[in-house]
């Protein structure tokens, strides 16, 4: 599946076992220097901003979890994102998320409790649990993208340098891609 059916789905189950209103996914884009994610869980919209804005920057940069009772309070908050979407952010719960080597590849946010509760350690520790799953999962589905994308050049490379030997084979290499892919 791709990255962004990969990261709903994580967000609803974490959701639901967190009982927040939402859970947002940010991703590290390396080209760019910007988390980025969706504006809600089924929309196509992405939001990106840069990897040192707002809660979610600043766990990402600090690799640091966060327990964030008044988001309005907190200097760190970027506003921008309620803005976008609509939706206002009381206290949530920021976790960093890591690939195998340690690298951090985005930052995991769970906001506003359905009980009306505040956050606790408790909380934390269930998200640091599911952001080890999380990670794994994240970093397995960018893994297999990257491999499924060079699968894809070797043989449209390959399609093209046996047009070199004949057209018959040029197109049946073409149809064999076709039906590989």
């Amino acid at each position: 599946k791709d990255i962004r059916t990969a990261i709903s789905k994580l967000a609803m189950a974490t959701r639901t076992m967190l009982g927040v209103e939402i859970c947002s996914i940010f991703l590290h884009d390396e080209a760019t220097q910007e988390l980025w994610s969706f504006e809600k869980q089924e929309a196509e919209k992405e939001i990106r901003f840069p990897d040192s804005t707002g809660i979610a920057g600043y766990v990402f940069q600090a690799k640091e979890s966060l327990i964030i009772l008044d988001a309005y309070g907190d200097s760190r908050f970027n506003p921008e994102v309620d803005k976008i979407t609509g939706f206002k952010t009381e206290g949530l719960i920021a976790l960093p998320l890591g690939n195998r080597k340690g690298k951090t590849i985005g930052v995991v946010e769970a906001i506003n409790k359905l009980d009306g509760n505040q956050f606790t350690n408790d909380d934390l520790n269930l998200l640091n649990h599911l952001g080890l799953y999380m990670s794994a999962f994240l970093e397995n589905n960018m893994l297999y993208e990257k491999l499924r994308k060079t699968q894809e050049a070797i043989i449209q490379k390959l399609s093209r340098a046996s047009r070199f030997k004949d057209e018959e084979t040029f197109y049946h290499t073409v149809r064999v891609a076709h039906y590989a892919l």
